[in-house]
């Protein structure tokens, strides 16, 4: 999406001028609003999210962010504590802040070089001062109780120095509504009912919901059924990897054919297919070890065991 987006963006820079786009131009395209939640905020139907701006230049990401606002896009989630995603949001924003509805996530900290879930206030409030800091801004429009993914967490928060300091920044205007987000329903139900958190920021994804609410958002959505069956997970998973990498580099689509043939562009098909059928034998060998001696799966675990 995001490389898809920042193609288009360059597609349409001479039709739109990203900084600062006129008002016919801007009615033209037209972005659908609705309100969100209790805040009464008026946001556009598509939102941006983002994560993975560090992974590309600041010019990039920046002209992304330009781009979606010239579409009608008004609204922007930043849980990202990495510096430079901050920063590149701030550069994006600057010319027309209050224009945007800014999601900032308070317990999303940077420690060591990386991304830290937090509700230690030592943490919490340098790296919102600081997200406050790089997105150039004196306020945040949703401050977002971060990723709260157990009703025993959420009980937990009730009664603490953190959710004391989210009502300080409310009270003082840094953020001028209070959501939350979760990808546990029983968790944001009870966030729903509280009568502070004003929106909430929920998953939708089928790996977490078509399952029962769980403590643990990691869990696969096979894993239960594969238990269940009685097969070893482990083994399940190493004959997976070997049936998606066999994928990879099996004709007519196998990824990996027109990854080599991209770097090699002198190759043809033919010699790339045949240079690959040595290991997709292998692979397929080894596929069928698997299933008539399963315990070579599980033979390195139980040895660390």
């Amino acid at each position: 999406m995001f490389y898809e987006l920042a193609n288009h963006s360059y597609l349409y820079y001479d039709k739109i001028s990203i900084g600062s786009v006129s008002e016919q131009e801007r009615e033209r395209i037209k972005m659908k609003t609705r309100r969100l939640g209790k805040t009464g905020l008026k946001v556009s139907e598509i939102g941006f999210g983002g994560e993975w701006l560090e992974r590309h230049s600041m010019e990039e990401s920046v002209e992304v962010i330009r781009y979606a606002h010239a579409k009608g896009i008004n609204i922007l989630d930043c849980w990202m504590a990495d510096p430079k995603s901050r920063d590149i949001i701030g550069e994006g924003i600057k010319p027309n802040r209050e224009q945007w509805y800014i999601q900032g996530h308070i317990g999303s900290t940077w420690k060591d070089g990386q991304y830290y879930r937090t509700r230690e206030m030592e943490y919490v409030k340098p790296a919102f001062e600081d997200l406050l800091r790089r997105l150039q801004t004196d306020y945040i429009d949703l401050g977002m109780i971060h990723y709260v993914d157990s009703e025993e967490e959420w009980e937990k928060i009730q009664h603490s120095d953190y959710l004391d300091y989210v009502m300080e920044l409310k009270k003082n205007g840094t953020i001028r509504h209070i959501g939350i987000s979760s990808h546990n329903p029983k968790a944001a139900v009870k966030a729903a009912q509280s009568g502070y958190v004003e929106m909430i920021l929920f998953s939708i994804n089928p790996a977490f919901d078509m399952l029962p609410a769980s403590e643990d958002i990691e869990l696969p959505i096979l894993f239960p059924l594969i238990v269940r069956l009685g097969f070893d997970p482990i083994w399940f998973n190493v004959v997976m990897l070997l049936n998606l990498e066999l994928a990879l580099i099996t004709p007519p689509v196998g990824m990996n054919l027109f990854v080599l043939q991209g770097i090699s562009p002198e190759s043809k098909m033919t010699q790339i297919i045949k240079g690959v059928v040595p290991f997709g034998a292998a692979m397929a060998f080894e596929i069928l070890l698997l299933c008539f001696f399963p315990e070579l799966a599980t033979w390195l675990p139980n040895v660390v065991k």
